[in-house]
């Protein structure tokens, strides 16, 4: 920062830094997200915190959103505030139309709404309002591409970042055994799910395979791993206490998967030997498509959009806790403003979610699976944004 000349301008004599609109999905029914609610906790107080005006919203069909959008965008008052902010938290997906991959958000009604939509509602050449105004967005959902929104891709690490091989004890900060995934299965999978059974003769079938097919016992541990997972690797279906055995086939391959498939897969095996209930996970069920030829991230002028997490990967929520970017972004708020923090202030709110990401990258997800996240954070800020009080603000 070097002069007031670089810092956005907010009206002096203002009562509010502006608007916040908080959308929180997926909090009641039978697809509930445990820890949701927490979400639209987290982001209200450090929104009020902040010193704006917050408006909540649960649970919105994608007509709802549209509407709710569309209103607030076109809103008189909008005028009289030095600031706009969006937080959401609900299943998210990367979607891809035209070799283009563009990140969705999941409404309460199982239809999608792209973050790029969400944000041209309020992009300086509809929302005149909001011109040269520093808009800000939250997104807490998932960025894994539909076509690994699976749990076997899940299972084998698809959409995760290691961040330690060796296992540990869960301890506090390290994972919570109150963590689980979300990601939707198929009625196959949780049919088999229901009749997964431990069964000695697997070794017997393994040693067998590897005789007949001349394979290594590396080669060998991903099925091992995954046979009392029924994994649908080497056609062997494990339930009822019975094996049934048939030539090993892939519905990719013959015999085997590329070199790199099956790198990845042998890797995403051995570190997760080991399943415990871990952080929750936000992706829709999937389909598959062609390779992705470009990643779209959308963002407009004077515009900052923070994702729980890059491109490909999960988001992680704890069902007790809430989600993780949303319960540190809170913390860190809190640290820095409470009791009249806004009065003096002259730390910039770009080092503000700098610490954020700095606390995600410190602590670990899934327990043992010992997996790491950190935010990722898009803008197109001309000057710093400084949280301070103004003269008729109430804290």
């Amino acid at each position: 920062m070097d002069s007031v000349e670089d810092i956005y301008r907010f009206d002096p004599d203002r009562e509010h830094q502006g608007l916040a609109v908080v959308i929180v999905n997926f909090t009641t029914g039978g697809e509930k997200r445990d820890g949701a609610e927490l979400d639209l906790n987290y982001m209200k107080e450090t929104f009020e915190r902040l010193g704006f005006i917050v408006e909540c919203h649960r649970d919105k069909t994608k007509p709802e959103m549209e509407k709710l959008l569309n209103d607030y965008s076109k809103r008189e008052d909008l005028k009289k505030y030095s600031c706009f902010a969006i937080g959401i938290s609900s299943h998210g997906v990367e979607r891809t139309e035209n070799a283009i991959s563009y990140h969705a958000i999941e409404m309460f009604d199982h239809g999608y709404l792209y973050t790029k939509d969400v944000i041209d509602y309020f992009s300086e050449r509809k929302c005149a309002a909001l011109r040269n105004k520093p808009k800000l967005f939250f997104i807490q959902a998932c960025r894994i591409p539909e076509s690994k929104a699976s749990k076997q891709e899940r299972d084998v690490g698809i959409g995760f970042d290691a961040g330690s091989k060796a296992p540990v004890p869960v301890n506090p900060g390290q994972g919570s055994s109150a963590d689980k995934t979300d990601n939707r299965q198929s009625e196959d999978k949780e049919r088999f799910e229901d009749c997964i059974v431990s069964n000695p003769e697997s070794d017997e079938i393994v040693t067998k395979m590897q005789k007949e097919e001349g394979t290594g016992e590396d080669e060998w541990d991903l099925e091992r791993a995954h046979m009392d997972n029924v994994k649908s690797l080497g056609g062997i279906l494990v339930g009822d206490n019975s094996l049934k055995e048939s030539k090993i086939t892939n519905q990719n391959s013959s015999a085997s998967s590329s070199q790199n498939k099956d790198d990845q897969l042998q890797r995403g095996a051995n570190q997760n030997k080991e399943q415990t209930p871990g952080d929750e996970i936000d992706p829709p069920k999937g389909t598959r498509f062609d390779p992705v030829l470009f990643t779209s991230v959308p963002c407009e002028n004077n515009m900052l959009i923070m994702f729980a997490s890059p491109q490909g990967h999960y988001a992680f929520r704890n069902e007790t806790d809430g989600s993780y970017m949303l319960r540190y972004l809170y913390e860190v708020v809190e640290k820095h403003y409470k009791n009249g923090g806004l009065q003096d202030n002259q730390t910039s709110f770009l080092d503000i979610l700098t610490e954020v990401a700095a606390r995600m990258s410190e602590k670990t997800y899934f327990g043992q699976k010992m997996y790491t996240i950190v935010p990722c954070l898009v803008h197109k800020l001309y000057m710093d944004i400084i949280f301070t009080q103004g003269k008729n603000m109430v804290q």
